[in-house]
């Protein structure tokens, strides 16, 4: 059951959304609506939820993005409030492990997304973007640890989590609307490759295209959104890394099986253990991200990234030579992790004061 000073504090952001921001003769219509719900993940899913709050019909753009922090705040408490029922119905360690995990992410995304809606409610529009981004990032963790590691399983939580991601992606589109969170970054004017020239030997472009190619497929990715500032479009490329690595990782015991040479098994026995590694490294990369921690960012996806060139080399590096059957993999991951060096380049060139400390 949701506590006293829980229940009164929603009830005071339910009336403040409705206060702060009530200009009548300048309130938002449907047709803005759709236009926002147009730009969203999920377009159904943002219409029925703005149009059909009552609050809504009496808000301006800016009240707007303070009622969806607000509605934000409902799904995330009830999300709080489920969580110690799923966790005595538990009997498995590791989903117990796993829910506390949940119970910490969504108890620091409500004090974020809370956070979020002071800063709307003074409109600092560009803390708003700083706290729904680290709001959704817990539960993006919440989502991922139950397919980061084996025993994979969904979720209790998935469908709140889904839910809390879909809402935070409709404050963004209504902060780029109100023009404090610009779309994909433009093109690069020109290569900012950050691997050592001693990876030369499966190095592939990370080029202008594939970087929009990356905001491309943000705009489709489950549990991201279509308007992101830089650091979210780093989120985003390490997020598609992870599940590039850990979908190599799950065909390897299956290419064991099937390796008749002793040689082969125990390349692929090694190439198992270093994408283990590599899942870790970018897990943390990811961590580091979600906190804005940019130089561990480099660092961890410079070892992951060496993790996964190392097991490419070994089909090379001696007899018999051979072509690795995980090579479009690893390539890929190789071109992933430049896009994610790209990004950080743009972002350290494009930082000032405190966020370049970061670096």
């Amino acid at each position: 059951m949701a506590s006293l000073s829980g229940v009164l504090l929603l009830v005071h952001i339910s009336l403040m959304a409705t206060t702060l921001f009530y200009y009548p003769s300048h309130a938002i219509g449907q047709d803005v609506v759709e236009q926002v719900c147009q730009q969203t993940e999920d377009y159904q899913f943002c219409f029925n939820i703005i149009l059909r709050d009552p609050r809504t019909r009496a808000v301006n753009m800016e009240g707007l993005c303070l009622l969806s922090v607000a509605i934000t705040i409902d799904h995330v408490r009830e999300a709080v409030d489920k969580i110690p029922g799923l966790l005595e119905k538990a009997t498995d360690p590791v989903d117990k492990q796993r829910m506390t995990t949940c119970q910490s992410n969504y108890g620091a995304a409500a004090g974020d997304f809370q956070r979020a809606w002071g800063s709307a409610s003074s409109k600092a529009f560009h803390d708003v973007l700083g706290w729904v981004q680290k709001g959704s990032g817990q539960v993006i963790n919440c989502e991922n640890i139950y397919r980061q590691s084996p025993p994979i399983r969904e979720s209790p939580l998935t469908v709140d989590n889904h839910n809390v991601i879909k809402l935070a992606g409709i404050t963004l589109v209504v902060l780029g609307m109100l023009g404090h969170t610009p779309p994909c970054p433009p093109p690069s004017p020109g290569r900012h490759s950050l691997l050592p020239p001693a990876n030369a030997a499966v190095h592939v472009n990370a080029d202008n295209q594939l970087l929009n190619q990356i905001c491309n497929q943000a705009q489709s990715y489950d549990f991201f959104f279509n308007v992101l500032a830089l650091d979210g479009v780093c989120l985003i490329s390490v997020a598609i890394t992870i599940d590039r690595v850990q979908n190599t990782w799950d065909i390897v015991p299956s290419l064991i099986k099937q390796a008749a040479d002793p040689v082969d098994i125990q390349r692929l026995t090694t190439c198992q253990s270093n994408y283990t590694a590599a899942v870790d490294a970018y897990t943390k990369a990811w961590s580091s991200a979600s906190s804005r921690a940019y130089y561990d960012v480099l660092s961890w996806i410079q070892v992951g990234a060496n993790e996964v060139i190392h097991r490419e080399n070994i089909y090379r590096m001696s007899q018999p030579i051979r072509q690795s059957p995980i090579t479009v993999e690893n390539h890929d991951v190789v071109k992933l992790s430049e896009i994610t060096l790209i990004i950080l380049s743009m972002i350290e060139s494009g930082s000032t004061g405190s966020e370049k400390e970061n670096f």
